[in-house]
């Protein structure tokens, strides 16, 4: 599983450079149009993951995931084909990015709830650290691959290079022998399963302020995401392989993050790491447009190097926690509201950042996003995710 998500990581890294590359090269989109693009990548997610949570805690994570990667596959495909035909338009990108979404939505929320059924909860945080390798290896590998890919041969066709990458998944989810825990019988359906969901996550103190909280961050977080290739190449004229070069520096730094700088947090408890990491990561952001008055991809190099380092001790962190605070029959619906509030304030936050950077200019619009960001992480300090010192044991008490 590890290794097929490496290089589905990978291979999604180099789409998410290419399609909005795409829209501002070829389409000569805005700052809005490109808000909306990133924002229909996960604007399924609060429409899908409750329902698919709900799912995922009733039948076999595992085949969940395969059929995901089939889909997935697919609609990647499709784009370079409709490209050669004279098909392919801005508003058919939008279209695919929600058809991604919402086959990504089935397939990281099984993915994240069938995690613990091959290594126990004592083993848990070791796993989820080396997850996090994973999406640090991948945002060194995809960024500069697409960045290459999308030089040599153009956007659509650096977009094979995703569809290859989820047969690679499929293929070792295949050749997985684990066996799945029997989901627990219940006839409280579909319905009745999501507000129990529901009642759990927001019922439990800890688990109600890392969703507030952080998702709170990530609205500000994702304006600054949904406009900084607009930035990159409209306002500081980085080329795509220039813009990929300092998006790997992003992965290299969320690979020291897992592998150094988590442990020497750790005498923080993770309640204070991930509010702290998380306020770092998100207000770094608000240098990049220093870019405009010194070397700009230097600039965007160091703060991608720092804001990698940094998420990753929050994302480890808070993912490990929830998780150990839930038991098995409820790790499907716990990942999915969390996916629900996260992600969804994803497309929240990009539709905002470009309609706002239309007004006052996208480098205004990064600064106030970075810093609005920074103080909701910060704020999770006075919560109580923020007072807790250790995580839970083994048993999940």
């Amino acid at each position: 599983m590890w290794a097929g998500e490496t290089v589905s990581e990978a291979g999604t890294a180099i789409s998410e450079l290419a399609l909005p590359t795409l829209a501002v090269l070829r389409f000569r989109a805005g700052p809005l149009a490109v808000g909306v693009l990133v924002a229909c990548l996960r604007l399924p997610f609060p429409f899908l993951a409750l329902p698919v949570g709900a799912m995922v805690d009733r039948f076999s994570r595992r085949r969940l995931a395969i059929a995901a990667d089939v889909a997935l596959a697919a609609v990647v495909a499709a784009i370079p084909i409709l490209d050669v035909r004279g098909m392919l338009h801005l508003w058919t990108l939008d279209i695919f990015a929600l058809l991604i979404g919402a086959c990504s939505v089935v397939f990281d929320v099984a993915l994240l709830a069938f995690i613990p059924s091959l290594v126990g909860n004592r083993l848990l945080p070791t796993a989820m650290a080396r997850f996090e390798v994973t999406f640090g290896t991948a945002s060194v590998a995809g960024p500069g691959l697409g960045g290459i890919l999308v030089q040599a041969f153009g956007a659509t066709r650096a977009i094979i290079g995703d569809a290859v990458s989820y047969l690679v998944s499929l293929a070792c989810l295949l050749g997985l022998r684990t066996r799945e825990a029997a989901a627990a019988a219940t006839d409280i359906g579909i319905r009745g399963s999501m507000a129990e969901g529901v009642r759990f996550v927001f019922g439990d103190p800890v688990l109600r302020s890392l969703v507030v909280f952080v998702g709170l961050a990530i609205i500000g977080s994702h304006a600054v995401e949904g406009i900084e290739v607009l930035f990159a190449y409209r306002s500081l004229h980085l080329t795509p392989g220039e813009l990929g070069g300092a998006l790997m520096a992003m992965g290299a730094g969320d690979l020291v993050g897992t592998v150094f700088l988590a442990r020497m947090l750790r005498p923080l408890g993770p309640g204070r790491a991930i509010a702290i990491t998380g306020a770092i990561a998100a207000g770094i952001t608000a240098f990049m447009p220093l870019g405009l008055v010194a070397p700009p991809l230097l600039v965007l190099i160091a703060v991608f190097v720092t804001a990698g380092a940094f998420s990753a001790v929050e994302d480890i962190g808070q993912v490990t926690l929830r998780t150990l605070l839930t038991e098995d029959r409820m790790r499907g619906r716990m990942t999915a509201i969390f996916r629900t509030v996260f992600w969804g304030a994803w497309p929240v936050g990009s539709i905002l950042g470009g309609a706002v950077a239309a007004g006052v200019g996208t480098a205004q619009t990064i600064i106030g996003a970075s810093l609005l960001a920074a103080a909701a992480s910060l704020a999770m300090l006075l919560t109580p995710a923020g007072r807790v010192r250790r995580l839970p044991d083994a048993e999940g008490s």
